[in-house]
């Protein structure tokens, strides 16, 4: 006869440790959309530099998302120190954390249909973090799209447009929902409590030791 403790599988705490990580990606990943989403209703200022840092942040919230993927998908076998390292060493590259996340999704989760990945991978991300700064958007515009500024047909500026960014943050919000159904089929989510809140804690405590020695 089972008792409803026998029921209750062990306390993992590599894998509270990890759902905690990319729980804190996807709350990352939402704060940027969020935030994106209230500057574009109210739209006031509709320069290339000040759309480039709306820009960046959905840029950050697909990032995000990503890695928030990458462990929701990691296996088992796999250290959360092994995780962190291996979407930290991606940095905020798109391209190879999208790479990354088609490694391990196979057969696991749907990810976004071929059009929005060919836009993303194609097209979205010639826009870099590093556009967050005005000298950087200019110089590019300047250098590449020289007398298309203007008519907003360059191949960075047609990127800054409002109906492009919006294009871009619907493929981020569809993204979002994927991280998010993520999380929910291969994490947890639950309260830890006792003596397993002491576990966690020195679990935290030493993967933030490691992840310094990485």
């Amino acid at each position: 006869m089972h008792t409803v403790k026998s029921l209750i599988p062990a306390f993992n705490v590599n894998k509270q440790l990890k759902s905690t990580i990319a729980s804190t990606m996807w709350t990352d990943a939402n704060d940027f959309l969020h935030r994106s989403n209230i500057i574009l209703e109210d739209l006031e200022i509709g320069s290339f530099a000040y759309l480039s840092k709306i820009y960046i942040d959905i840029l950050m919230a697909i990032e995000s998302d990503l890695k928030c993927i990458i462990i929701g998908l990691s296996i088992k076998s796999e250290t959360p120190e092994e995780s962190y390292n291996i979407i930290r060493g991606h940095s905020h590259r798109i391209d190879k954390l999208y790479k990354e996340v088609k490694k391990r999704e196979f057969k696991r989760i749907k990810l976004l249909n071929k059009k929005d990945e060919n836009e993303l991978l194609e097209n979205a991300i010639k826009i870099r973090v590093e556009n967050r700064y005005r000298l950087v958007t200019l110089m590019q515009l300047r250098k590449d799209d020289k007398f298309n500024i203007d008519m907003g047909t360059g191949e960075y500026s047609q990127l800054l447009e409002y109906t492009y960014i919006r294009k871009l943050q619907k493929i981020a919000f569809e993204l979002h929902i994927i991280s998010d159904k993520t999380c929910k089929k291969y994490l947890i989510k639950e309260i830890i409590n006792g003596k397993n809140m002491k576990k966690f804690d020195d679990r935290f405590k030493d993967f933030f030791e490691n992840i310094k020695k990485l």
